[in-house]
């Protein structure tokens, strides 16, 4: 066969006795949409009667299996399978497509088992160069060369949730999500959720909603509730007791973007009427794919529910995990965001009624042309009203946190270039 025409992946380290998918797909683009159509799948070998063409049969009720080690002291296929031996076993497990023609990979969506003793947590996708195989390695103009090497598909948060599509575009910065760190024994109720590519929170990322345990093709997907901008709707969790990091929710991007600021509104209200139990997390970690795995690049704490948290991520520096993105990391540039905040522990939320920042000694030259920023703000009362000057309280700011811990809330501005 001719270079490129044929794929596969291959588990790295320790893969569990039997593996299973039910459906492989390789796309063309970076957002998973362009698909391309195999001539057919292939593998190492199945299980009589769950067959290798299973796997690229657009059914997700049929599933290719991987028979068990055939080593008697081997309880798990061990080592990374390469082509020539090594630590192989005979008939070592890997699963892949042929085509017609050479075609280029940049994103690839799989559906395999969400049990541990039959999924990958670690996958390395090769491509035939006419001769053998060899691992996938591209250079490629104006973004840099790609080596993809998937790793921690599965965590806690798949075994609580059902068999879902792992999604996985080979470039940094292409898909982002807020993942919830604490337990809760109900769903996850968000109402709104909203990505920023600067500082000061003013230019929108948008994407495709995805969230843990959906799948973000269906029309009728529940993650997309969490970007309409509309408050009378929500997105619960597919978890309804969910163990810590279990639930996450965010966006699948057509290129890579930055994102340097999070607004969050989690529902005051309980699903199902639960209102004894948690549905919503006091902590989050935003996370990135990075063209290899997920990595956390920030954690925000102190959120509140039945308001907007914002929170802002200053400073991205080069991860060992990340692939190319074609895009600067980045560090906010000292002197542009300037704030007040409260130094002791607020019995209840902070309120201000006015706040002005000047240029001069005198404080008689307002800054006038900066974005206004804060930690949060409960309907009604946002950030703009604190800068209008007034001598009333109809027109304040109160902060998202009740009970704020010290230097909690805050807010402030995003100065121009002066």
């Amino acid at each position: 066969r001719v270079e490129g025409s044929l794929w596969r992946l291959v588990p790295t380290g320790d893969l569990p006795t039997n593996w299973l998918v039910a459906e492989l797909e390789m796309y063309s683009d970076t957002n998973c949409s362009m698909q391309i159509l195999p001539d057919a799948a292939m593998s190492s070998g199945s299980l009589f009667d769950q067959l290798t063409p299973a796997a690229a049969d657009g059914n997700v009720s049929s599933y290719w299996q991987v028979p068990a080690a055939t080593v008697s002291s081997v309880s798990g296929w061990a080592g990374l399978y390469d082509g020539h031996g090594g630590t192989a076993r005979l008939g070592y497990p890997w699963l892949g497509i042929s085509t017609a023609s050479t075609v280029s990979i940049r994103c690839v969506r799989l559906l395999q088992s969400n049990v541990s003793e039959t999924s990958s947590v670690n996958l390395l996708m090769q491509r035939w160069n006419g001769s053998r195989w060899y691992d996938f390695q591209e250079y490629i103009e104006g973004v840099g060369q790609v080596s993809p090497h998937f790793k921690e598909l599965a965590d806690s948060g798949t075994w609580q949730n059902p068999m879902s599509w792992l999604r996985m575009p080979i470039f940094d910065r292409t898909q982002w999500r807020a993942r919830a760190l604490d337990i809760m024994f109900n769903h996850w109720a968000v109402k709104e959720m909203r990505f920023y590519e600067t500082i000061d929170c003013q230019f929108e990322v948008e994407g495709l909603p995805i969230a843990a345990g959906e799948n973000p093709l269906q029309p009728s997907r529940a993650a997309a509730y969490a970007f309409d901008e509309a408050q009378l709707t929500e997105w619960w969790s597919v978890c309804s007791q969910c163990l810590a990091r279990s639930a996450w929710l965010g966006v699948a991007l057509d290129r890579p973007r930055n994102v340097r600021c999070l607004r969050l509104f989690q529902s005051s209200v309980a699903p199902n009427g639960q209102t004894l139990t948690p549905w919503w997390s006091s902590e989050v970690s935003m996370d990135k794919w990075s063209g290899n795995q997920w990595v956390s690049l920030a954690k925000f704490s102190s959120l509140a529910r039945g308001a907007w948290d914002q929170n802002l991520v200053y400073s991205h520096q080069y991860l060992p995990q990340d692939s190319v993105s074609g895009l600067r990391y980045w560090a906010t540039e000292p002197n542009r965001l300037w704030r007040i905040t409260h130094e002791e522990e607020l019995p209840r939320r902070w309120a201000v009624g006015s706040v002005g920042f000047f240029w001069d000694l005198d404080c008689s030259v307002r800054v006038e042309d900066a974005f206004v920023i804060a930690s949060g703000w409960v309907l009604g009362f946002d950030i703009d009203r604190a800068f209008v000057q007034n001598d009333t309280r109809e027109e304040e700011w109160v902060s998202s946190c009740d009970g704020c811990g010290p230097r909690k809330a805050w807010l402030g501005l995003h100065m121009p270039v002066q």
